[in-house]
């Protein structure tokens, strides 16, 4: 009967210790909890600036010029490739170029608490290493962890968030990101618009000699044939003429533009994003859940109490059980009290 109604008592006896030490198991959960409000609400962690841009979407040149290119047997792309998608974007500023850039760049500000403060990202974030190469790719890696980049699906609109322990140097690093995908894009369009600008002024050059050389033929005609008119034949031969040299000119008047049209973007120096939201005053601090905070902070402190409940409880049954042996334990418990208190008054 002893043996068996044993584990009947195992809870009993748990209820019982937690009922005499109720202070303990009360108390403790409730300071944990106020300890985790309050750490909460102290300005901490890092700080995260956030801005949002959209592409601008190609114009109609790409598609007329490719047509063009086309007649004449040459292909410009497939088009089927879209480099200016939003997604293209997201991982251009995951890129380990753009990174690159931004983690050698030297920032400077004026902190909130009045220092200033100078460095790459290497040295502000505190990146160690035997080598440059080493400090460099453990930089690039803190800086792919705190950067994040979302695309918007139905919006295309594109949120790059940047999170850094100052408010100034995220707004910094967002920006800096900002002005490095709009120079990629203006480089970028500057190259290809240069690339296009010498084919369509290769081709120029050789629709204008074809036209001339079709309007030279169809002169020659009409010398030889004043009074062409009369003759069904000679009338048919004129307009076939006729027609040669209005498709040269039609052809030659395409190119021209198309020359002109890239000169032009050869040389315009806008940019082809628009930025929607701009980083400078959205560094706000990055704060965890006040309800999963309170939950782990209540969860602590409710396994600390039960840790120095049935540790008492313990203590209490081997006292009881075992008097000597406590003493002896209480007895070296105290001397090692007292040998720390004496330490602590010396170092005073």
């Amino acid at each position: 009967m002893t043996s068996s109604g044993a584990p009947d008592r195992q809870p009993l006896m748990v209820f019982n210790a937690l009922l005499r030490q109720w202070r303990v198991a009360v108390g403790i959960p409730l300071a944990a909890l106020a300890v985790t409000v309050v750490l909460w609400l102290l300005p901490r962690g890092d700080f995260v600036a956030s801005a949002e841009f959209m592409p601008q979407t190609s114009d109609s040149r790409g598609p007329q010029l490719a047509g063009l290119a086309a007649q004449f047997g040459f292909t410009l792309g497939s088009g089927t490739a879209n480099p200016e998608s939003p997604d293209f974007y997201a991982e251009l500023l995951r890129s380990r170029e753009l990174l690159t850039e931004v983690a050698q760049t030297s920032y400077g500000f004026r902190a909130a608490d009045g220092d200033s403060v100078h460095g790459t990202i290497a040295s502000l974030l505190r990146v160690k290493g035997d080598t440059p190469e080493i400090r460099l790719r453990r930089a690039l890696q803190k800086l792919r962890d705190r950067v994040d980049v979302s695309v918007g699906l139905k919006t295309g609109i594109i949120t790059l968030d940047v999170r850094m322990p100052w408010p100034e140097l995220a707004t910094e690093v967002n920006r800096r990101l900002l002005d490095l995908v709009a120079q990629y894009n203006l480089t970028r369009r500057q190259t290809r618009a240069a690339a296009e600008r010498r084919f369509v002024e290769g081709r120029l050059a050789e629709a204008r000699n074809e036209l001339q050389g079709t309007e030279a033929e169809l002169e020659r005609f009409f010398e030889r044939n004043r009074s062409y008119q009369q003759s069904p034949q000679l009338t048919f031969e004129a307009n076939r003429l006729q027609r040669r040299v209005d498709l040269r000119q039609q052809v030659y008047s395409s190119l021209a533009q198309a020359f002109e049209n890239a000169r032009i973007e050869e040389v315009r120096n806008t940019p082809v994003t628009t930025v929607i939201t701009r980083p400078e005053g959205s560094a706000v601090a990055v704060r965890s859940s006040l309800i999963l905070d309170l939950f782990l902070g209540l969860l602590l402190g409710a396994a600390l109490a039960l840790v120095i409940i049935f540790t008492r409880e313990y203590l209490e049954a081997q006292r009881q059980r075992h008097p000597a042996d406590y003493a002896e334990f209480a007895a070296l418990r105290s001397s090692i009290f007292r040998s720390v208190a004496r330490v602590r008054t010396r170092g005073r």
